[in-house]
């Protein structure tokens, strides 16, 4: 019952429903973060590919899908800020 998004160049969300617990949202972003995680050498260059995720968990939030939406895409712009690979959460947003 997942949702999988591409929104434009290289960003995509993903938007999982009635999970139990924000470890299972902050597993999935390890997951994908080590999925994503590759270096290419192509004539000479090296190429780094990598992810940087906001994860926003919520319970029975009666938050609308724009201001979940905004709150991840600060999270992700935090981890670009900060080093450019892995995932920030905040729960109960």
């Amino acid at each position: 019952e997942d949702l999988v998004a591409r929104l434009g160049g290289d960003e995509i969300a993903v938007f999982m429903q009635d999970i139990k617990s924000s470890e299972i949202a902050e597993r999935q972003a390890k997951l994908l973060t080590t999925a994503l995680k590759r270096v290419y050498k192509e004539q000479g260059k090296k190429i780094e590919i990598s992810a940087s995720i906001g994860v926003v968990v919520t319970f029975n939030s009666k938050k609308d899908f724009e201001t979940l939406y905004l709150a991840a895409d600060d999270l992700m712009y935090d981890i670009k800020r900060e080093k450019k690979d892995g995932y920030k959460l905040v729960v109960n947003f």
